[in-house]
């Protein structure tokens, strides 16, 4: 059960996020100085103690149960964090991004302190910034070690490895932060990623959220302190026929671009409204096809591997594409607002995995019966909008919210943001249109959704949220 005072402390409405209920909505601005920035990567690849090994970390995305041991180490896991603050004045005042490579992972866990409220608390304490303004994402591989408890048992000594690595790595971004000047752009990403499923009922609302979004930050030699990707592509790349540990396409991306360190140097990418949202992959070579599964680095390259690098590639170029398009962010605004959202569960599948899987999430306030309470994010960069949602929201909450918000410069959507709860389906109008795709297609959306309504849910607190930060 989450402590009271963490309780408190992310309802606590800071000085920095929001002024009070009376006062008009607005996010407090930098004093002369502009920003200051830090990033740093923390590895989190399972390092099993005496006693333990590898086969202990199962695999997440595909099937149901422990299907898949992870057998080998295809590409290392990173906490990467992304820290802006004032470059004068009081330090407190900043926003910190994290985003960590596994599946999944809950608010709160009933086995220990090892949820992403424990990673913010901890966090916050080291640093200084509140935890209402720390956003820890999951970007959701399904290669990635499943830390929700649905594919598998998941040991103690990897939840703290990969908690006490993401507060290592948003306390080295703080601590490094430095003066720099903030661009962001976006490049069109749409021949990337297609809806899973065809929904011409919906029209516009399925549209996905195809834009491929970079924010980077720079010092005063122009050298990039970080940069952070945020694109709405299921991180899905490698098949279920995988068995190598590995962050799919978004560690693969932040890899090729942390090669030149001077353009991008540190990269934290995020999963956008990747709900029902897939990539689309070039097909592999029929010779690299033909090849066995690897099972080992040594091994011929696999169509897996090939597809994973080809597709890095591509979304590489549309970063390169958006930064070359970027303009830099004048508006001093900085600040964060998290609130709880508490939602009545009708799905007995997920009410019942959250309550009793082999990871079990934490009681009240986060479950209650069939109340289920979670964190909805929200931040501001300047004139972006920062969009944090506790699941895999359909494209309809992203393009709700980007239509809704004219006076943001830009909006980053970020998936698996401080909690997991399966898909958001929205509009709520359109859920008789998902149970009938689950019927045909056997898709799990409707399988691990809470209720009909938290789509629409989590839209209204992320606009409520919005507004408070300023955006009209």
């Amino acid at each position: 059960m989450a402590p009271r005072g963490a309780l408190a402390g992310l309802l606590a409405v800071a000085a920095l996020c929001v002024p009070s209920a009376t006062a008009r909505a607005s996010a407090p601005s930098c004093p002369a100085g502009g920003f200051a920035v830090g990033a740093a990567a923390v590895d989190v690849t399972p390092r099993p103690p005496a006693g333990q090994a590898l086969a202990d970390v199962h695999l997440g995305g595909y099937g149901f149960g422990p299907v898949r041991s992870a057998t080998w180490v295809r590409g290392r896991l990173f906490a990467r964090a992304v820290v802006v603050r004032c470059a004068r004045g009081d330090r407190r005042h900043a926003v910190a991004l994290a985003a960590i490579d596994n599946q999944g992972m809950q608010v709160a866990y009933r086995t220990g302190p090892f949820g992403l409220l424990d990673i913010r608390q901890r966090a916050a304490a080291a640093t200084g910034i509140p935890s209402g303004a720390i956003v820890a994402a999951a970007i959701h591989s399904h290669a990635g070690p499943d830390l929700i408890g649905a594919w598998g048992f998941v040991p103690a000594w990897y939840l703290a490895q990969v908690r006490d690595g993401a507060v290592a790595a948003i306390a080295r971004a703080a601590r490094t932060a430095r003066p720099a000047t903030l661009a962001v752009g976006a490049a069109d990403g749409r021949a990337l990623l297609h809806t899973q499923f065809d929904d011409p009922a919906i029209g516009a609302l399925d549209d996905p959220d195809a834009a491929v979004r970079v924010l980077r930050a720079t010092d005063a030699r122009g050298r990039a302190v970080a940069t952070l990707v945020a694109f709405a592509a299921h991180a899905t790349v490698l098949s279920a026929g995988n068995a190598g540990a590995s962050p799919d396409w978004p560690g693969a991306l932040a890899a090729r671009l942390e090669r030149d360190r001077r353009r991008w140097g540190t990269v934290a990418v995020f999963e956008g409204a990747i709900g029902k949202t897939q990539p689309t992959v070039p097909e592999p070579p029929a010779a690299i096809a033909a090849r066995p599964e690897m099972t080992r680095p040594q091994d011929p390259l696999d169509a897996d591997g090939w597809q994973l690098d080809a597709y890095a590639g591509l979304v590489a170029g549309r970063v390169a594409t958006a930064t070359h398009a970027a303009r830099t962010i004048r508006d001093p605004h900085l600040g964060a607002r998290t609130t709880l959202l508490a939602t009545t569960a009708t799905n007995p599948v997920l009410l019942g995995l959250v309550t009793g899987g082999t990871v079990p999430r934490a009681g009240a306030p986060w479950v209650s019966g069939s109340t289920i309470t979670t964190p909805v994010a929200g931040a501001r960069l300047g004139d972006v909008l920062i969009s944090g949602v506790p699941g895999e929201s359909y494209p309809a909450v992203a393009n709700r919210v980007i239509a809704a918000t004219p006076t943001a410069g830009e909006h980053l959507l970020l998936g698996l943001a401080d909690d997991q709860l399966g898909y958001h389906i929205a509009p709520r109008s359109q859920y008789p249109l998902a149970e009938h795709e689950a019927a045909v297609n056997g898709n799990d959306n409707t399988l691990f959704n809470a209720s009909p309504a938290i789509g629409d849910e989590i839209t209204a607190r992320l606009l409520e949220g919005a507004r408070r930060l300023g955006f009209r």
